[in-house]
């Protein structure tokens, strides 16, 4: 199940948005960690951020894959709730990977201190801090400051991977290819210089664009989601 808030949004024509939904954010985090993640949920709302976020355990069939899957594809960022818990969690781990393979921002928020390995490609990062003794509300600022750092060149990221996967789904016909407006704004930011928050660079393969592989520093390949039971722990 996820929880959309559309709430301030009025967009209008833009020629970047290629009719998809789209998400600020997904919500990386272990089922024991939740009353967390509802009070981080209504704050992030509240500040008008979409947010994707599984707050039930989807039923033990192939589509819950299917579903973590597209929920992070379409969301601008990835939060990953650092706890021992979450590192602990093989279906955290997965969520992980599938966003570093797709080129996502990452933003690593400690709610526990967290001891022994932690994954390279977060533990290179800033880390946010929202521990019990930590102020709830200046984490959140400093949250939002990365969340809306870069928008423009983030969102587009989004959305040419969401685009490249259409195209790639539908055998690469053709009339999946983007034109016009919506290609020149897809090839001025291919010509932009990476963003410098976090460097989520060109992806996969993208509609019109020659083949090129995921170019973010750290990028590994994605584990593929295992075994009959989602249990997020």
């Amino acid at each position: 199940m996820t929880s959309i808030d559309f709430s301030g949004r009025n967009p209008g024509f833009d020629p970047t948005n290629f009719g998809l939904d789209q998400y600020d954010l997904f919500i990386s985090y272990c089922r024991r960690n939740i009353a967390f993640v509802r009070r981080l949920h209504r704050a992030l709302t509240v500040q008008h951020q979409t947010v994707w976020v599984d707050w039930n355990d989807i039923p033990p069939t192939t589509d819950w894959r299917t579903e973590i899957q597209r929920g992070i594809d379409r969301a601008d960022n990835f939060i990953f709730v650092l706890t021992p818990e979450s590192l602990a969690s093989k279906v955290c781990l997965e969520e992980l990977n599938h966003a570093i393979s797709r080129g996502k921002r990452l933003i690593p928020i400690v709610q526990t201190d967290v001891t022994g390995d932690v994954p390279d490609a977060i533990a290179k990062l800033n880390w946010i801090f929202f521990r019990d003794g930590d102020d709830f509300d200046t984490a959140l600022d400093r949250l939002l400051v990365a969340l809306r750092s870069d928008l423009d060149y983030v969102r587009m990221h989004t959305r040419l991977l969401n685009r490249a996967k259409e195209w790639q789904l539908a055998d690469r016909d053709g009339s999946f290819l983007l034109r016009g407006k919506q290609l020149q704004s897809a090839v001025r930011w291919l010509e932009q210089p990476m963003a410098p928050l976090s460097d989520p660079g060109p992806s996969g393969v993208y509609p019109g664009q020659p083949e090129r592989g995921p170019t973010s520093p750290g990028v590994r390949a994605a584990q593929p989601f295992g075994g009959q039971n989602r249990d997020r722990c």
